[in-house]
């Protein structure tokens, strides 16, 4: 009982964690809530499995003797067919939601009403095609009325099954192939490179997209006013008062620099022409996504940024005889106990943490083996299975016989590490998916309400079939799971197709992952690779991406210098008393910077912030102020160190 609760604490917390890592903070709480409980149930469906197991052995070896243990049996089948209805009722609920979200109306009634007709036509859709299958099956003498209810219930367990079919034919290699191409620092590097060179010409082609989308708009001659899009431009059009507060509504997802910028922009649109209600309604909803990816693509580009720079400096560490780690934005600690961390910080990054990642990809190389042939041992019952032979056996008994006392602890964990490794192949799949620019998990809080929504649905379609999964690669019948799931070879077709199509599937995407052969394929449908070859193009992505990177140090240590500036009352720069602070900065970018240019751009911030109101953010641990990012993109921009 100890070790149940201990799991469901860490599980809670790691949702927690989860949560706050990936939601985006202007989403509502409630939709948090409803995404927090959603994959506490996905979640939680794998991991009561090996109780599950567990129960099934104990019914073996005690025939149903004991009344009592028939009664647990009975409360846990009731227990897992209570959390796969709650699921189900997730699964109607949460695509609500998710059109809930999405839709530009205005009014929570108009919200809501777009929602249901969007659901109510999905569901009709697959009703009438359902329909047709069965009536077609009927037709040729496939099935009987007395089969529809088995028919069902195999092909919603079948379609899961491919659905992790496919995502474990990617993670079972991707994972492990990863982890090894991450061991090389300087591979890892050229990778960032190119990604920073792509994300920011991504943004630039974006800007442009959307200016001509705004021409065409002009020539549609709207009516409307609007701002839009960090980086992506804006609207400004000329529009009637009625829609004053519908325009108010589309403006707040707008940063505030990007409005400023279309006011200066707002007399060349003129029109005659009456801007509809509909039309209106898409543009907020376009305009609403593309602020938000946005918003996400620069978060992302400074991450990529940061993480390039950071391995730039372990290389070049790497290459030196020094024993800290040198770089620009790392200060090393002149304190015994700060050398200490300093040099444990160096022994992690540069010796302890490469060795790890090897020897984690090769640990996870030889699961994946041994899951390929559990699985593939599923659908061809012919083959040899160890893993049933190692839980239906006593052979751990003779193995571990000194250490008889801890079996049935060894038993626990040889049955969960691969139940683990299963689930976190699937799930790695689904948290790196990326749905054509528009659904994905994003870090540093830059999931919007929709994507949540459409990865909490999958998460409760894909837990389910990876617990059935698991329960035929053990070979163990009668279990709590297929009472309450049914089973998937209920119909005489069916079986057949499992046991040709899902192997044929399998091998072929792990062969195509190993060899590389679908990567473009895989980007198209949203699974990226970690995966380029050495081209002359791709270099040429590579030598741009360290002209970016240059821009971004540069940047980067103009803010440090900034905030070592302080300002007099008057808000002035007091440069007198600041000498020995920047010479402290000197011999850090001096081949960069000359410190006479840079005392002189020092003196123009001062004449730029008195003939503009720059706003100065107040410290009040140590009473300092220092310059705005307003004074730092000015400063950039006319010296043309910014991205």
């Amino acid at each position: 009982m100890l070790t149940y609760i201990i799991q469901i604490t860490l599980l809670l917390f790691y949702l927690v964690y989860l949560i706050k890592k990936y939601a985006a903070e202007s989403i509502y709480f409630h939709i948090k809530a409803i995404c927090f409980f959603s994959w506490l149930l996905s979640f939680a469906f794998i991991f009561l499995l090996p109780v599950d197991i567990k129960y099934v052995k104990k019914n073996k070896y005690l025939r149903f003797y004991l009344k009592i243990f028939k009664k647990q049996i009975y409360i846990y089948k009731i227990i897992k067919k209570f959390i796969l209805c709650i699921k189900q009722i997730f699964v109607f609920i949460l695509p609500f939601f998710q059109e809930y979200e999405e839709a530009g109306e205005f009014t929570k009634q108009e919200k809501i009403k777009k929602s249901i007709i969007k659901n109510l036509q999905i569901y009709l859709i697959a009703f009438f095609l359902l329909v047709g299958f069965i009536v077609y099956l009927m037709y040729q003498n496939k099935i009987t009325k007395y089969d529809i209810q088995g028919l069902l219930i195999s092909l919603s367990n079948g379609f899961g099954i491919l659905l992790v079919v496919l995502l474990l034919g990617h993670g079972l290699v991707a994972i492990p192939k990863r982890l090894w191409r991450e061991y090389n620092y300087q591979l890892l590097l050229e990778y960032f490179f190119i990604l920073i060179f792509i994300t920011f010409i991504y943004l630039k082609k974006s800007y442009y997209y959307f200016k001509a989308h705004l021409l065409f708009e002009q020539k549609q001659k709207v009516k409307l006013k609007l701002e839009d899009q960090v980086y992506l431009v804006f609207y400004s059009l000329k529009i009637n008062n009625q829609y004053k507060e519908q325009i108010n509504i589309i403006l707040e997802s707008v940063p505030q620099k990007i409005i400023n910028y279309c006011k200066q922009n707002k007399d060349y649109i003129t029109n005659k022409e009456e801007f509809t209600y509909e039309r209106l309604i898409q543009l907020n909803k376009q305009i609403k996504n593309n602020s938000f990816q946005i918003k996400r693509i620069e978060t992302q580009l400074d991450d990529i940024i940061d993480k390039a720079i950071f391995y730039e400096d372990i290389i070049n560490t790497n290459n030196s005889e020094s024993k800290n780690i040198k770089s620009i934005f790392y200060i090393c600690s002149k304190s015994r106990l700060g050398a200490i961390y300093d040099y444990f910080y160096y022994i992690w990054n540069c010796r302890l943490l490469k060795q790890i990642k090897k020897i984690f990809s090769i640990i996870f190389f030889l699961l994946s083996t041994f899951i390929f042939f559990e699985e593939i041992s599923i659908f061809i019952p012919s083959l040899p299975n160890p893993f049933k032979y190692i839980i239906n056996n006593s052979i751990i008994t003779y193995v571990f016989f000194f250490f008889y006392i801890f079996y049935q602890y060894i038993k626990k964990i040889i049955i969960i590490i691969p139940l683990i490794y299963i689930s976190y192949c699937a799930f790695y799949g689904l948290f790196i998916f990326k749905f054509a620019g528009s659904y994905g998990l994003y870090n540093n809080k830059q999931t919007d309400a929709a994507s949540l929504m459409f990865f909490s649905i999958n998460f409760s379609r894909v837990s389910a079939p990876i617990a059935y999964n698991y329960i035929r690669m053990l070979k163990i019948n009668d279990s709590a799971f297929e009472y309450v799931i049914g089973k998937i070879d209920e119909i005489p077709f069916l079986e057949k197709a499992n046991m040709y199509c899902f192997p044929f599937i399998l091998v072929l995407l792990i062969l195509a992952n190993i060899f590389d052969f679908y990567s473009k394929f895989m980007n198209c449908i949203g699974l990226k690779k970690f995966e380029f070859n050495q081209t002359s193009q791709e270099q040429e992505e590579i030598e741009q991406g360290k002209i970016y990177i240059g821009k971004s140090i540069y940047k980067k240590q103009f803010i440090i210098l900034l905030f070592f500036i302080q300002l007099d009352k008057n808000g002035k720069y007091n440069l007198n008393n600041q000498i020995q602070k920047i010479k402290i900065f000197t011999d850090i970018f001096i081949e960069q910077i000359s410190i006479s240019i840079l005392y002189f751009q020092i003196f123009n911030l001062q004449l730029f912030q008195s003939n503009h109101r720059c706003k100065i953010k107040q410290q009040n641990k140590n009473n300092q102020r220092y310059a705005s990012q307003e004074i730092t993109e000015h400063f950039l921009v006319k010296n043309n160190y910014l991205l």
